[in-house]
Parts: C-alpha cells; sequence; structure tokens
C-alpha cells in the first residue's frame, strides 16, 4: 500500500512584478519542519528549495531587517496587515533566532 501524501498546512502565492506569470509559493510542512519555497512560470514549477525551521528565524531577520532599513514599500492599503507586524516579527525572531557562536581567529591571526 502506497505511503499517505502529507498535505502543507499553509501556503501563499506571490506575483513578480515583472509579470504575472512569474510566482513565488512558499508552502509550510511542519510534519517535515520545513518550508519549501518553489518558483512557477505559468502553470509549471520551474524550481524548488527546502528550508529547514532552523534556518526560517535567519531569512525572516533579513527581510525584517531590510524593511526596517528602508525599503520603499508601497503605502499600506486599507485591506493591509494590522498595524505592529514588524513590531511582532521582530519579537518572534528574538524569540528563535539561534544564538550566534563567536568568531574565533585562526593561527593567532589579527
Amino acid at each position: 500500500m502506497a505511503e499517505p501524501t502529507r498535505q502543507a498546512h499553509r501556503q501563499e502565492w506571490f506575483v513578480d512584478p515583472r509579470s504575472p506569470d512569474r510566482r513565488m509559493k512558499i508552502t509550510w510542512h511542519p510534519d517535515d519542519s520545513l518550508a519549501v519555497v518553489s518558483l512557477w512560470q505559468g502553470p509549471t514549477c520551474t524550481a524548488t528549495f527546502r528550508l529547514p525551521a532552523r534556518d526560517t528565524a535567519r531569512l525572516i531577520g533579513v527581510l525584517a531587517d531590510g524593511l526596517a532599513d528602508g525599503w520603499h514599500v508601497a503605502p499600506p492599503s486599507t485591506t493591509a496587515a494590522p498595524s505592529g507586524l514588524l513590531g511582532r516579527v521582530r519579537g518572534w525572531l528574538a524569540r528563535h533566532r539561534a544564538p550566534q557562536a563567536p568568531l574565533t581567529l585562526i593561527n593567532g591571526g589579527s
């Protein structure tokens, strides 16, 4: 008997502003502790990347820091996410970011 297929619990589509045929799909797979990023051209998936859950905080951190550093983002519409989203993302990162090991010099370099 074939093994049952696991269903993704959450997914979100993003459209490339250069062409509506170019899309990216993010799918969260909690049973496998990973997110899958897939790139689409029309109805065809052209590439996938499996992002382990332990690395998602780092990805979110890069995006949140970029927004905080002043990426030019369109003004929020009336259907935008509730205010304070960046603060909630930063709070989540503070709780989930893996500690960074200190740098050590090899061969006593300076």
